[in-house]
């Protein structure tokens, strides 16, 4: 049974439905409208190449973070240290 992504055209929401034959047609959960519109969605792929561009990813994004979070120790203990 596929997922679709929709979108509604009454208050912009966008959310995913899981379409099951005979079911009702999908409405939106924020304001129950019908007047949907199908998106596009880019299927989810996954290879060496993605598995290690996510990876190489991750890692710059904690290195980044991790260097934030030194430089904020490093700020706090010269602002809170005893003199």
């Amino acid at each position: 049974m596929p997922i679709f992504d929709y979108r509604c055209l009454d208050c912009e929401a966008e959310f995913e439905f899981l379409v099951r034959p005979n079911k009702p047609a999908p409405t939106c959960p924020d304001c129950q409208s019908f007047h949907l519109e199908k998106m596009i969605a880019a299927p989810a792929v996954s290879s060496d190449s993605t598995k290690e561009r996510a990876r190489t990813s991750g890692l710059a994004r904690n290195k980044k973070i991790g260097a934030e979070k030194a430089r904020a120790d490093h700020e706090y203990y010269h602002k809170h240290r005893d003199h």
